[in-house]
């Protein structure tokens, strides 16, 4: 998805599963400042997303940047780790 040359902002289809896949938002960790772009609030206005519609991507894209090699969250990870102790 991020190395071809198609415009996944475009289709509101394609734009929601790059939201939750990739991110629009800017998700680096310890470079965050409050001057990176929102770009998942301007695609949001552009097809007509509501707040709530947001919050439900974003929730979805935490959960996947969460997510490890496994598939298990780190709640799951954090859990099974203090199992092994």
């Amino acid at each position: 998805m991020t190395n071809g040359s198609r415009d996944w902002a475009q289709d509101p289809d394609d734009a929601w599963l790059y939201a939750v896949l990739y991110g629009w938002d800017c998700e680096q960790e310890h470079q965050h400042t409050a001057s990176c772009p929102a770009a998942l609030d301007q695609i949001a206005a552009k097809h007509g997303w509501t707040p709530a519609q947001v919050e439900r991507i974003r929730k979805h894209r935490a959960a996947l940047a969460l997510a490890g090699p496994n598939g298990e969250t780190e709640a799951a990870a954090r859990r099974a780790d203090a199992e092994e102790d």
